[in-house]
């Protein structure tokens, strides 16, 4: 696939993000209430709504940039798995949230992308060690540097965040990772 589409999946990801984040704000609905609740048939759709809805701006352009590196680097590195790898972190992620969320606290509605963030940032990472090429082992490092102190994320600090939808997107890359373990990464674009 070439770089010049690649780009635009990315960008036609984060534009939709941004067009139901606009929609929200005009709409007489909130459609924060389609995010994923807890073990409800109706949270069972956030599953694959929740990256898509976001609470507030500062959460959205929280947001938008990592998944924007992270989608493209996905496609980049990764091309021959990379839809695969981020829809299975967007369903893996949202179905455990949806499972295991709140069982030992108070549940809520859960939205935003940034347990797919979490996801990818946990792929790339256990890519690296399960390849253990000097490219996958390279970009993982760049990833730590970069996404590192995400780790914090997966325990409960912050009211309103979902600490759960960081760590369950977080296992979800690991398993994904773990899933294409023996495929390499990609050559290059050959296009």
């Amino acid at each position: 696939m070439p770089l010049s589409k690649k780009i635009q999946i990315t960008f036609i990801i984060i534009a939709l993000i941004w067009l139901v984040f606009m929609l929200n704000s005009i709409l007489p609905i909130n459609l924060n209430q389609y995010g994923i609740i807890p073990r409800t048939t109706k949270g069972l759709i956030g599953i694959l709504f929740a990256p898509f809805l976001h609470a507030n701006l500062p959460h959205i352009i929280s947001n938008s940039i990592p998944l924007f590196v992270l989608t493209l680097s996905l496609f980049l590195f990764y091309e021959k798995q990379a839809v695969v790898v981020w829809l299975g972190v967007m369903l893996v992620g949202g179905f455990l949230v949806w499972l295991l969320a709140g069982l030992f606290s108070g549940s809520s509605v859960h939205v935003g992308a940034s347990g797919v963030v979490y996801g990818l940032v946990a792929f790339f990472v256990a890519s690296g060690i399960y390849q253990q090429s000097v490219k996958a082992i390279l970009i993982s490092i760049v990833v730590i540097i970069v996404y590192g102190s995400l780790i914090f994320g997966i325990f409960p600090s912050q009211p309103r965040v979902s600490w759960q939808g960081h760590l369950f997107g977080a296992l979800a890359g690991l398993w994904m990772a773990y899933v294409f373990r023996k495929r390499r990464i990609s050559k290059g674009n050959r296009s």
